[in-house]
Formats: C-alpha cells, sequence, structure tokens
C-alpha cells in the first residue's frame, strides 16, 4: 500500500491523527495561511464552466484535449481492447473490471512517484507521450471537429461539469463549494429575456453619460468620413465590379466629365461651390471684429 508522505488536515474541522511506525520518525506541521492551489483551482473552475460553449465548438481544445484524453486514457483503451478478444463466456467482463482497477492504480502510482519516475525512466516516458500523442492526433484528425448540435452539447455540459468539479475542490469548506456551483448553475441558466429587462432598467435608472463633441471636434470628424467615403467610392469605381456604363446613366445634376476627373484624383467641389460655401459659413459665423463693431455702434446709440 502506497501512503503519502503528507497528509493536509481541513481547517474547518476537527480532525485526530494517528501514527504507526517502526523506526526513528519525523513529524511536522507545516501551517499555511493561504494555500494558492484552492484559489486557483476556484478561478479555473469558473473560468472553464463560463466559457464551456465557446472550448467545445473550439478546434484547438478540441485536438488538445482528444491528445490529452487518449494519452492519458491508453492503459484503459488498451485493456478495453484486450477485452474485446476474450469471449464473453470465459470472463470478458471480469478481465475489463480488473484490467481497469489495475490501470487506475498504476495511474495514481504514477502520480505519488512522479519524480522518482522521470529521474529514472525519462526517455520511456517521452516515447510513451509521443507515440500516444500521435495515434491520439490521427484518431481526432480522422473524425474531425464535431459538428452535430447535441454532441456539442454534451461537450458543453462534460467541460461545464469538469468546470464545477474544479470549484468543488476549490475551497476547504463544502458548503461553501456547493453554494458557488448552485449561483454557477443559476446564473448560466438565466433566461435571456430577464436579463435584457434587467440591463433595460439599469440603463434606464443609471444612464451613461455620453460626452457631446465640441465645434472642432464635429468639424475634423465630419471632414475625416467624407473623405474616407469619397476614397471608398473611387476604389469602387476603379474596381471590375463596378458597371461603369450604369454608374454614367445615373448621374443627374453631375457631368460624365466631371464624374471621371473626380474619379481620376480630382477634387469633388468645383471652385464655385468652395466660394458659395465660404461664403455662406463666413455669413452664418460673423467675425469677432464685425461683434465688436456692432457692439459699439449700439453703445454710441444708447
Amino acid at each position: 500500500m502506497i501512503s503519502p508522505d503528507k497528509v493536509s488536515l481541513p481547517p474547518f474541522e476537527k480532525s485526530c491523527i494517528g501514527v504507526e511506525y517502526t523506526s526513528t520518525t519525523h513529524i511536522g506541521l507545516d501551517k499555511k495561511v493561504i494555500n494558492v492551489w484552492f484559489p486557483a483551482c476556484l478561478v479555473l473552475g469558473l473560468v472553464i464552466f463560463s466559457y464551456a460553449s465557446t472550448l467545445s465548438r473550439n478546434v484547438l481544445f478540441y485536438y488538445s484535449s482528444g491528445i490529452t484524453v487518449g494519452v492519458l486514457a491508453s492503459l484503459l483503451i488498451l485493456v478495453y481492447m484486450l477485452s474485446k478478444l476474450v469471449p464473453k463466456k470465459s470472463g470478458a467482463f471480469v478481465l475489463l473490471a480488473a484490467g481497469w482497477s489495475t490501470a487506475l492504480y498504476l495511474l495514481q502510482h504514477m502520480y505519488l512517484n512522479l519524480q522518482s519516475l522521470l529521474q529514472g525512466y525519462l526517455q520511456y516516458i517521452l516515447g510513451y507521450l509521443a507515440v500516444a500523442g500521435l495515434v491520439s492526433f490521427g484518431v481526432c484528425y480522422r473524425y474531425g471537429p464535431v459538428t452535430n448540435e447535441r454532441s456539442l452539447d454534451l461537450m458543453k455540459w462534460g467541460i461545464q461539469l469538469i468546470g464545477l468539479t474544479f470549484v468543488y475542490n476549490g475551497t476547504q469548506l463544502p458548503a461553501a463549494s456547493l453554494t458557488l456551483i448552485l449561483l454557477a448553475v443559476l446564473w448560466a441558466n438565466i433566461p435571456e429575456r430577464l436579463v435584457q429587462a434587467v440591463r433595460f432598467s439599469w440603463n434606464t435608472w443609471f444612464p451613461q453619460k455620453i460626452r457631446r463633441l465640441t465645434q472642432e471636434e464635429y468639424e475634423q470628424q465630419a471632414a475625416e468620413e467624407t473623405r474616407r467615403a469619397l476614397e471608398q467610392l473611387r476604389q469602387f469605381c476603379n474596381s471590375p465590379d463596378c458597371n461603369t456604363w450604369k454608374t454614367v446613366s445615373r448621374l443627374e445634376k453631375c457631368s460624365p466629365v466631371r464624374f471621371a476627373k473626380f474619379v481620376e484624383g480630382d477634387s469633388h467641389l468645383s471652385e464655385d461651390e468652395v466660394c458659395a460655401y465660404d461664403s455662406e459659413v463666413s455669413f452664418e459665423f460673423p467675425a469677432e471684429d464685425s461683434f465688436e463693431e456692432d457692439e459699439s455702434f449700439v453703445t454710441s446709440n444708447t
């Protein structure tokens, strides 16, 4: 029987440990204020649960998870294939159950003695990982990513279950873990209409402050958008997708010659139009000197 060198005690429960030894043994107590493993496990579980739908449809996640499962479950797959070669009447189920128990025991043994195994059998472990990874990749590539909606739902639920398992092991208080799991499941199943109603009510009671553009920013943005739209129009007219004759036939207030010059890079405004626009702007927004003259004229008359 393999006994771990360290035993973790739950901080919220009373514990009693008995030690039996036949030789000199050193016993120590390592007190940790915060065990980083538990918060990391909790956050990882919540992230996996939240993005389960996205991960189930991600091709990279499909191949990486398939290779990982293939590497870890190769022993179980080998036992399953051997059980198929044994007739059912001669105890195939017994072999399958015993083989699975043996495989799980070997995995536990490898986990508890990982450091010593890496030091003594590194080349064999790397060879096993390479062969099992290539075979798993070939199987995943042969069947391709899952496209059936029901299969995708099963994958999503499986990923969510893995995330909830991490959440449950992310705290040392079972009641807190179960509460977080319940809240996560309820949050994932909230109707979309209810979310939209709450969002609408929030925006109604607490509207976002919108910063209005200044006159200078408005003019700069208008000029930039106009320049961009005219450039896109030139590119379209020069592209093969543009029907030249059909476009020219739709021109009403613009002559074909002027439109052709515009497409070639000339300005879309004539000199008369520019002068007319400048005069209108100067009329709508008088200069500062004219205001001073009007003000002096009013004060002199009064």
